[in-house]
């Protein structure tokens, strides 16, 4: 069936218009309303098959359009399809990047994409053999340096050689040693001994102590193995740091009867000492200093080593959520903690969470918790099993929130 088909013809009309009727209508009402009817109901039908027509895949093939330029298609099928050909013919292939137009940029001036492609690839070319070169050092700029001016990196090469040639001027005659002056004899093995040498050399303006002197009475002591002595009177009567080893009947050390490895720390006057001992059986450092002549110290401190250990979220059981953030981990002690606060329906014996495997405790255990009801606080206990599961107990029903904060031991 055709479009054509959905018309009304003048006949059509003459035989179902009300002017085909008698000027007095002698049927019944039923009868005498269809004489009004029927025209309408046939416009109805023609129109319902017309919008038919109009749905089906092959309606396109009879709706005309008018020809325009480029396009000799007579009906909106056609049309469509030379459109889709004349699409996949112009772009699809290797030169449609030059079909397609291009807006001029800075440096690119082109007006279609294939053009501005191959310009953007000289351009780079020409800018990799510029910095390539010999000058490629004052193409390159760099952010700026405190103390310098340079705003490109060859630039602040010379700049840092004048500044490095200016801190040894005085040390070495004329700031710097060229080849010229190596063949001249300004700089010899002997001048730069005698001009360097340590002996020759004042610690400052106002000690003419010489630098290598000043060493020497700086210098690191090794102590060795210390026994049976007080390590705080020990320390006090040194005038050199060093290094030492304290074995057992050692005395005023952090934990009395272990073997300890320390460093002494001596100012320059010795009226000032301080003191590192790592024990060597449980791996923990203390500190200990004092000043004032040595009659007051600080007493021994842990000194805390170890990063911060990493924080997990609690994988919480299905049905549950978070109230507040619920994280757990384990530090360089093996304890495990766990805080956080959940949401749920928190029978007794209900699970809660599972730890994994290596943040399970070695024996089962119960931590007390706080469970709330409609704003009401309420005592509990959460159980974790050596399997990682964590369980909410409670007496009361009805139970939404439980907050929690708890540790315990790992296994292994």
């Amino acid at each position: 069936m055709s479009f054509n088909d959905c018309k009304i013809s003048e006949s059509q009309i003459q035989t179902t218009g009300v002017q085909s009727q008698p000027d007095t209508l002698t049927g019944s009402a039923a009868d005498n309303k269809m004489v009004f009817d029927t025209l309408p109901t046939l416009v109805i039908q023609k129109l319902n098959s017309l919008i038919d027509q109009m749905q089906q895949q092959a309606a396109a093939g009879q709706i005309g359009v008018t020809p325009f330029d480029g396009m000799t298609a007579q009906t909106l099928q056609d049309a469509l399809e030379q459109i889709q050909a004349d699409i996949g013919g112009n772009y699809s292939g290797a030169d449609g990047a030059g079909k397609v137009g291009y807006t001029p940029s800075e440096g690119v001036d082109e007006d279609t994409v294939q053009a501005a492609i191959e310009a953007v690839q000289a351009n780079l070319t020409a800018y990799i053999a510029k910095i390539k070169a010999a000058t490629g050092a004052a193409e390159v700029g760099n952010a700026p340096i405190a103390g310098m001016t340079a705003t490109n990196v060859q630039q602040a090469l010379e700049e840092l050689r004048e500044n490095i040639d200016n801190i040894v001027s005085g040390i070495i005659p004329g700031g710097s040693i060229t080849s010229d002056m190596l063949q001249d004899g300004a700089v010899t093995a002997d001048k730069l001994g005698s001009d360097v040498t340590g002996e020759e050399i004042p610690t400052s303006a106002s000690d003419p102590t010489s630098i290598s002197s000043q060493l020497s009475n700086a210098a690191w002591n090794s102590y060795g193995f210390l026994q049976n002595v007080d390590i705080i009177e020990w320390a006090k009567s040194q005038t050199k740091g060093g290094s030492f080893l304290a074995f057992p009947n050692c005395t005023s050390l952090p934990e009395n009867d272990l073997f300890f490895a320390g460093t002494l720390f001596v100012n320059a006057k010795g009226d000032t000492w301080s003191i590192s001992a790592i024990c060597v059986t449980t791996g923990i450092t203390y500190t200990n200093a004092s000043s004032s002549a040595g009659s007051v110290w600080t007493g021994w401190q842990p000194l805390a080593t170890a990063t911060p250990p990493q924080e997990f979220d609690l994988p919480l059981a299905e049905g549950m959520s978070v109230g507040y953030p619920c994280t757990y981990y384990k530090n360089q002690f093996n304890e495990v903690k766990i805080v956080g606060a959940a949401k749920g329906n928190l029978s007794d014996g209900v699970l809660l969470a599972t730890l994994p495997e290596g943040f399970r405790p070695s024996g089962a255990c119960d931590r007390p918790v706080l469970f709330t009801i409609s704003g009401s606080s309420f005592g509990g206990t959460l159980h974790v099993s050596t399997n990682g599961e964590i369980r909410c107990f409670t007496l009361l029903r009805n139970v939404t929130d439980v907050y929690f904060e708890m540790s315990f031991l790992a296994a292994g």
